[in-house]
């Protein structure tokens, strides 16, 4: 299954996100503890295009609880970056990863 994860940073983070954002990333890309295979990963930016005010992320997993155990461990919730995280099932209609539907 797909899932959906929809994050905005509590307001004034920018030096918080800043600090973490290596950290995220390699935990992001490189990740082998759970069963997720992160699809798309970026953040989501203010109506200025620059800002960085969240994330999105694209993931496939068996479960809900398998994407919510992954969340629980990325550096930005584990420091409380977020002030709110969304996990949704996702369909992918698209351009799908190649060879899934």
């Amino acid at each position: 299954m797909y899932f959906a994860i929809y994050a905005i940073d509590k307001p004034d983070q920018r030096p918080a996100r800043d600090r973490l954002r290596g950290a995220h990333r390699r935990f992001v890309r490189s990740q082998t503890e759970f069963p997720v295979t992160v699809h798309v990963a970026g953040p989501l930016f203010a109506d200025d295009g620059t800002t960085m005010v969240g994330s999105l992320m694209l993931v496939e997993a068996a479960d809900l609880e398998t994407v919510r155990h992954f969340v629980a461990k990325i550096p930005y919730l584990a420091a409380q970056l977020f002030e709110r995280v969304e996990i949704r099932p996702y369909g992918w209609s698209l351009h799908p990863p190649s060879g899934k539907k």
